[in-house]
């Protein structure tokens, strides 16, 4: 089948208007709606588990309301059986716990640098000394263990992290037997993420993606040396991955560290279709610019349909066997193909071929 070349239309400008309109939905979407993030992100517990019985997922939610303000339940189809998601808040106690904890690691790590080195006077030593135990004791309380924090900071630190840990156990185990109790269970997995960790891990997602396009920008600014062209190019990749966290939004698919390594994914994807057609309109010889421009739109649609092609398969074998690492990768993936062409050839292309007519590149 041959297809017209659209940049050979007088009116080819028009075409900018769909991924316009795509992104001004997608901002509408993110903004208003949001992004659901995922256990890894925001904190908490998600238990996995297979059952035979019949789940009614209101019933389940009211019965584990004990142990959390929030409680989804979500049921799936599974080649095993019936398989069901639960997703828990932190639990307040274990999250002061886990605070506690970690300002009672930094203090006796103060501790002993400063006994090593003879860095405080004496006085000063067994004071902070004195907080390090006084520290344990308050982690103690807050999981409320009766254990012996003894005299020596580096036990009184062991006795703490014990106790937390038994704690933490306890509480899955508790809510494992809630479940179990009016639905038996034959298989479970349980995720744990506390509150520091998922602050960490937010932040240096963050700082992955933000340092991912300012390299991006330094390399496409050293291949063109032209502020025009790569502006342009980096506009495309910005545009492909707020296209797709649209549709994340939309489809409610969760921000986690999966579906954030496929964004990154994408932001290299887009720049290399994007590279394609620049390139492809403004250093080549052959034909006009408009053909240029659809030559390299064809190599870009095939690259397109490949991408796409594979995600999917990822994507069904995620909901068949309910794989969440596959299903948002997948997802994400398929969405941002999707975003790449409608911003490519929708948005960059014509940019570039506007360009290029201004500069008598034609």
């Amino acid at each position: 089948m041959k297809f017209s070349n659209p940049y050979e239309n007088k009116n080819y400008k028009k075409l900018i208007f769909i991924p316009l309109v795509l992104i001004i939905i997608s901002l509408a979407l993110v903004f208003f709606n949001g992004i659901p993030e995922g256990i890894d992100l925001k904190g908490g517990m998600l238990i996995t588990f297979q059952t035979n019985a019949t789940v009614n997922p209101q019933v389940l939610e009211q019965k584990l309301s004990s142990f959390s303000k929030t409680v989804a339940v979500t049921t799936f189809s599974a080649p095993s059986g019936n398989g069901v998601e639960v997703e828990l808040e932190n639990n307040p106690s274990l999250t002061k716990a886990e605070s506690d904890l970690e300002q009672l690691q930094n203090l006796q790590t103060l501790y002993v640098s400063a006994e090593v080195n003879n860095t405080l006077s004496t006085t000063d030593l067994q004071n902070l000394r004195q907080q390090v135990l006084s520290q344990a004791q308050i982690v103690l309380n807050d999981v409320n263990s009766t254990a012996s924090i003894g005299n020596s900071t580096s036990t009184a630190l062991k006795v703490a992290q014990t106790a937390y840990s038994t704690a933490l156990n306890n509480y899955g185990n508790n809510i494992i037997s809630a479940i179990n109790s009016s639905t038996p269970i034959s298989t479970y997995s349980v995720n744990t993420v506390g509150a520091t960790l998922s602050a960490l891990f937010l932040t240096q997602a963050r700082n992955i993606i933000i340092y991912a396009f300012i390299l991006s920008a330094i390399v496409i600014f050293l291949i063109f040396r032209s502020f025009t062209p790569s502006s342009i190019v980096i506009i495309g990749a910005v545009s492909d991955i707020l296209i797709t966290l649209g549709g994340m939004s939309l489809l409610s698919i969760p921000l986690t560290l999966d579906s954030i390594a496929a964004i990154l994914m994408l932001i290299g994807f887009s720049l290399d279709t994007d590279v394609l057609l620049t390139i492809k309109v403004l250093k080549r010889e052959e034909g006009n610019i408009y053909e240029r421009a659809f030559d390299a739109m064809k190599t870009g649609f095939m690259m397109n349909i490949t991408t796409i092609g594979a995600f999917a398969v990822l994507l069904a074998v995620g909901l068949i066997f309910q794989i969440p690492a596959y299903y948002e990768i997948g997802a994400v993936a398929c969405i941002g193909g999707l975003a790449d062409f409608v911003a490519t050839w929708g948005l960059n292309a014509v940019m570039v071929l506007n360009h290029a007519e201004k500069t008598k590149k034609i």
